[in-house]
């Protein structure tokens, strides 16, 4: 993770409208030194003291030829060598400590060939940290919260970190149902309504804030309010209105840049060329460094004829920003302008190779000519793409919606047809629009072309993630039209399912898309997850991996979710055996691939047990506690099951007579450090301390898991993990059948074995995935 200049990515949330931060960061690699104490530009040093000796490692970023290397000690000189170091010859050595000096009077030192000190280091003393502050807590529930302030904080927080499981908006909700004219929280919501493509909405909120923001006649210091109302009112085409909204919003030097670039976009949008460049020249003055300014400014003055102006502006631009697309634009088109053609044909050859053959890198500088309602250089950009025949990039749908968009805006309808027919027929694999830009572009095409079902189903992909009501429909009126085409209906049943919380038109969806494409493992994926959320008996859910296997096999996560069906139901030997046969890749925030692969060997180890082969048994336990190469899991600092998996082995070594290694092991089972987030692996080691003969200690344990369940029954909101950064949360049913479990393992480990055969038959009832509840309450006598 690369920071810049903040170590806490969500800091670039509050990044403002054209605001510039710049920073450099020096790459090199590190090699044969064993890592690296300190680094600089010049070098980097591993300096290592441990019992009787030194190691010591050197890297140089340059070709040194006669380089010095000084190792000293309480002035004593250990080493003193003149060498050749390079980034690719490294130095190396190990030096024996006189008797009595410490590491830190050991001091490290490269010269270079004039004795300048390029890096030098000594190991520093290890100082007491001082108190930690207190972790950061969940938040509570909006009600519970006591100011308006604290709610707004709080939903600026979660809106910051992007958090999957708790949203901001109800946080701000709660914030305007006390105080309904709050400013900061009805800026904070017109802003988000507006990124949503919702202006209407977003000009409610934006002019309640500036109605008390302005009650006493004055002019505003903060204008975000107003810049954003600016926003909302050009999102609504009502461009008079919001040309002075953005002047208004001039007046803070926070926004005085970006305004004026609204107002010089809006100038250009009425041909008002000179009014255009005395605002972008003013958007500048207090922004130099902003790059799509002075491609703005390159285009105004291209449009006044200043063409020897217009390449300095693009010169500027490019000595900030060399791979700056419309600056690149500009140039090539001012070079043709001036009739400069052996350098425009240059010009135009940069701009190709930087435009990569990217369909969205087009289609981002043809937006930005759209947006000042240059046509005609908008069309001749994506045409240079088509006319590539580039494969992909030419032939993707949205390239010639725009097109098509843009001729109509020029009023040439017979291209505008025929750019709108070929759009509909281009392939729709990664057909998934995100500008809102794109909004107007796909429903022009509709009131073109009504039946066109892939704009339909293009516009719901737009859509889902801001406005996903309206993405719902554009599907269905996508699904009415064509209703053989796989992807759509997936997106319906995800849709129906996380936006309205109906799973069994989710799972009616997911089918019908299964059965048009089943070779989408996707597909297979999510079914079987809303399967499980619909608690669908296993062996229903068994028998759609089984037939489909072959197919399930061609990726990770498929192949995953068939593992952790064949284990729920029992067939332990084949999800093992694919287990220990393939190579799984593990998406960031993943791993759930060792857990079947623990649970897999520890339910064969316990069915071998029970029968008298505790020998077999033994080696599943043992192999449940690694973590193989091909499961791309690496072993965590505190390992959840780690408690788990040694109480079993304990068993095994127990039942084969080997009682101290059974003492062993039951030792490790109750030392697990790092437990104490994880109510559930303290059974473990409570019946791991009853063995060790801890009845009491085992007792106290079992009692906390116990209060731990039931308070996470009794809870009334969710118990999510507030830090986590991916997946989605669980099921009210689900939280309420891990609690469940948890509380019957605690009850059967107390001899409360009714209590116990309760609480495993209702958390199965609630989720028979529960597959721990299902092994214990089989195993009740």
């Amino acid at each position: 993770m690369v920071g810049g200049l903040s170590d806490n990515q969500p800091d670039y949330s509050w990044i403002k409208p054209h605001e510039v931060k710049t920073f450099t960061h020096h790459w090199y690699p590190v090699q044969e030194i064993g890592g690296f104490t300190k680094a600089n530009l010049e070098a980097a040093v591993n300096l290592e003291v441990s019992s009787g000796s030194v190691q010591l490692g050197f890297n140089s970023t340059t070709h040194v030829k006669d380089a010095r290397v000084s190792l000293v000690a309480k002035n004593r000189t250990l080493l003193d060598s003149r060498v050749v170091i390079g980034p690719g010859v490294p130095f190396t050595a190990t030096v024996d400590l006189p008797t009595g000096v410490k590491a830190t009077d050991v001091e490290a030192t490269l010269f270079d060939a004039q004795d300048r000190v390029l890096i030098s280091d000594r190991p520093r003393q290890a100082v007491a940290l001082p108190e930690l502050p207190e972790p950061v807590e969940p938040p509570v529930a909006p009600e519970e919260i006591a100011t308006v302030d604290e709610l707004y904080l709080t939903g600026l927080r979660l809106q910051q970190g992007h958090s999957p499981v708790i949203p901001p908006e109800p946080y701000y909700e709660e914030a305007l149902r006390r105080d309904p004219n709050d400013v900061r929280v009805n800026t904070t919501v017109g802003t988000n309504l507006n990124k949503r493509g919702l202006f209407q909405d977003a000009e409610r909120y934006l002019r309640t804030a500036l109605e008390r923001l302005t009650s006493g006649y004055v002019r505003l210091g903060d204008t975000e309010a107003e810049y954003q109302l600016g926003l909302a009112l050009r999102g609504q085409g009502r461009f008079g209105e919001a040309y002075e909204q953005f002047y208004r919003a001039s007046w803070d030097a926070a926004f005085h840049s970006a305004a004026f670039y609204q107002l010089a976009e809006l100038s250009m949008r009425e041909r008002a060329w000179d009014r255009a460049l005395n605002e972008i020249k003013q958007s500048l003055s207090t922004n130099t460094n902003d790059t799509k300014s002075l491609g703005i400014e390159a285009v105004i003055l291209r449009k006044l004829g200043r063409i020897d102006e217009a390449l300095v502006a693009t010169s500027r631009a490019l000595a900030m920003d060399p791979m700056d697309t419309l600056a690149l634009n500009e140039r090539l088109l001012t070079l043709r302008t001036a009739n400069a053609n052996v350098e425009a044909d240059a010009a135009l050859d940069v701009l190709t190779r930087t435009l990569r053959d990217d369909a969205q890198t087009y289609l981002e500088l043809a937006a930005d000519y759209g947006n000042v309602t240059l046509w005609g250089e908008a069309i001749k950009v994506l045409e240079r793409l088509v006319e590539r025949e580039v494969t992909f990039a030419s032939s993707y749908p949205m390239v010639h919606y725009y097109l098509g968009y843009f001729h109509a805006q020029s009023d040439d309808k017979a291209e505008t047809l025929a750019s709108y027919q070929r759009a509909a027929g281009m392939p729709a694999e990664y057909g998934f629009p995100f500008r809102l830009e794109s909004i107007e572009v796909l429903e022009a095409a509709l009131s073109a072309q009504p039946d066109d079902h892939r704009a339909h189903y293009y516009l719901g992909n737009l859509l889902f993630e801001i406005q996903p009501e309206r993405a719902i429909g554009h599907w269905e009126q996508s699904r009415d039209l064509f209703n053989r085409f796989s992807t759509v209906h997936r997106n319906l049943g995800w849709a129906y399912y996380r936006t309205r919380g109906n799973l069994t038109a989710a799972i009616e969806s997911y089918e019908r898309a299964v059965a048009l494409d089943r070779y989408d493992t996707r597909l297979y994926v999510e079914l079987d997850e809303l399967y499980q959320a619909a608690n669908v008996p296993i062996d229903t859910r068994l028998h759609m991996v089984s037939v489909n296997h072959e197919v399930l096999e061609r990726r990770s996560d498929s192949l995953l979710r068939a593992l952790m069906v064949q284990v729920l139901a029992g067939d332990y030997e084949t999800a093992i055996t694919t287990l220990e046969a393939n190579q799984f890749f593990v998406a960031e925030g993943g791993g759930r691939v060792h857990g079947v692969f623990v649970d897999a060997h520890l339910l064969r180890g316990l069915t071998q047990l029970k029968g008298g082969q505790a020998r077999e048994a033994l080696a599943d336990f043992e192999r449940a506690s690694e973590y193989p190469e091909n499961l791309s899991v690496a072993r965590p600092r505190n390992d959840r099951r780690a408690s788990q998996v040694a109480y079993y082995t304990a068993l095994a070594h127990h039942a084969l007579g080997e009682t101290e290694r059974a003492s062993e092991y039951f030792r490790r089972a109750a030392d697990q450090l790092g437990t104490e987030r994880w109510p559930d692996t303290w059974t473990y080691q409570a019946l791991a301390l009853e063995r060790l003969g801890y009845a009491g200690e085992a007792r106290q344990k079992l009692e906390a898991v116990r209060n731990a369940a039931e308070i996470q029954l009794a809870e009334t909101r969710d118990d999510v993990d507030f830090f986590t950064k991916f997946g989605s949360r669980a099921s009210e049913s689900t939280l309420r059948a891990r609690a469940l479990s948890m509380l019957g393992f605690a009850q059967q480990a107390l001899g409360r074995t009714e209590e116990a055969r309760s609480s495993f038959g209702r958390a199965v009832e609630l989720d028979v995935s529960q597959l721990w509840a299902q092994h214990y309450l089989i195993s009740l006598p």
